[in-house]
């Protein structure tokens, strides 16, 4: 057991180590402000405002959920530079380039050409992800392996140096994009965008859209945190490849005032993973007679109103705690299986909104999906109560027995 403990730790330190896992995970992370401010403009839109700044507010949020792989380009090429330590502008200006080259344009009889939004949508975000990444390397590994140099004199900055120092490899990755791109246009795909949503993005939008895959990550992160290891942070990179795409459609849904295409979304898990946190730290200052557990719940009580498990997640302990196994990794289940049920029977609107994780139940309730959202986190709040009741009610035995072995006077009834 310590052997599989061991291995298993190392394996899941090396994907969290991964440079590609996060730069992707560290670039869309960076634009969550972006989804965050569109889905509230898109909400804005609905409100009994004049019509003037209804129009104002959709168009906010069309700039947001409709160039959204743009945002992904420069998001993820900047974190790979970052990490690599490069030139964060330089790389996020040529994967943008890389990225416009290869999207598809149309030339009206006028001479106008314009660039469809469907491509820079949720539906090229797959595509943004893959050139913030290989345009940058091809770059990068063309600087440093190029022999022809530019030699200046000591009396001009190195920032023109650099500059100049740097065409040819903007020039060879220009080249060979532009060389792809007309290949691309002679296959029955007819660009990358389509290429890259038809054997890629789309399959992963079915997994994406499916409760069971959210069930099945959820489930995994809590089961990871049982070994000790920050679950969420394992399976966040395939949280964002799977549901963000989702998410990210329902908000341009939103702004145009058509009706929310999915249930399942990154924005519905964010917001409906339930409030296990403080749930937990209610039964423990509420329910538990040992010192040690109420201590514990007191401590975690305001921490967890924001979703910081932490205090408890060690201070319990609830890692490598059998006891806590089922209700820990059950728990994020049932909170999205309420959820869900709420929007099947259209209870609960869709979610459009992407609300943080760190804003308190009820009010993130609300926020995503009004006042039904804040009912359905009460319903959840109270079964994940029920939920954990009988563990910690047998874990409470446990403690007050050693906490009796360990005091001569009888542990007082506080509950």
């Amino acid at each position: 057991m310590q052997n599989f403990l061991k291995n298993l730790e190392k394996f899941m330190m090396r994907f969290q180590g991964n440079i590609y896992v996060n730069a992707i995970m560290h670039g869309m992370m960076s634009i969550m402000p972006i989804s965050l401010i569109g889905g509230v403009f898109g909400i804005l839109s609905y409100m009994p405002f004049p019509e003037i700044i209804q129009n104002g507010m959709s168009v906010m949020a069309l700039m947001t959920s409709s160039l959204i792989s743009v945002y992904v380009v420069a998001g993820v090429s900047g974190a790979f530079a970052r990490l690599r330590k490069q030139d964060i502008m330089s790389t996020i200006i040529l994967s943008l380039v890389m990225f416009f080259l290869i999207t598809p344009t149309t030339n009206d009889a006028e001479g106008i050409i314009a660039i469809s939004t469907d491509y820079l949508g949720n539906k090229g975000m797959f595509l943004a992800i893959i050139t913030g990444i290989v345009a940058r390397a091809l770059y990068y590994f063309i600087l440093e392996n190029n022999k022809i140099k530019f030699t200046m004199p000591d009396s001009v900055p190195s920032t023109i140096t650099n500059m100049f120092n740097s065409l040819i490899p903007y020039l060879v990755v220009g080249f060979i994009y532009v060389v792809l791109n007309q290949i691309m246009l002679q296959t029955k795909f007819g660009n990358f965008h389509d290429l890259v949503y038809t054997l890629l993005q789309a399959p992963l939008n079915n997994l994406g859209s499916s409760i069971w895959s959210a069930f099945l990550l959820v489930f995994l992160a809590e089961l990871l945190w049982f070994f000790g290891i920050h679950g969420s942070m394992v399976t966040s990179v395939f949280m964002t490849a799977l549901f963000t795409p989702q998410a990210t459609a329902n908000i341009e849904a939103l702004a145009l005032k058509q009706p929310i295409p999915y249930i399942v979304s990154g924005s519905f898990i964010s917001a409906f993973k339930g409030p296990r946190a403080l749930a937990l730290a209610f039964v423990l200052v509420y329910f538990t007679r040992s010192k040690h557990l109420k201590s514990v719940g007191k401590l975690a009580i305001v921490p967890s109103a924001f979703s910081i498990s932490e205090p408890m997640k060690f201070g319990i302990p609830m890692v490598m705690n059998l006891y806590l196994l089922i209700p820990m990794s059950l728990a994020p289940v049932v909170s999205l299986g309420i959820a869900y049920i709420a929007n099947i029977i259209n209870f609960m609107p869709r979610v459009a909104a992407s609300i943080p994780q760190i804003v308190p139940p009820i009010l993130s309730g609300i926020l995503a999906t009004g006042w039904q959202g804040a009912v359905v986190q009460v319903i959840q709040f109270v079964a994940i109560v029920a939920l954990y009741y009988p563990f910690i009610l047998k874990l409470d035995k446990l403690e007050l027995e050693k906490e009796k072995a360990h005091s001569p006077e009888e542990i007082p009834n506080v509950s």
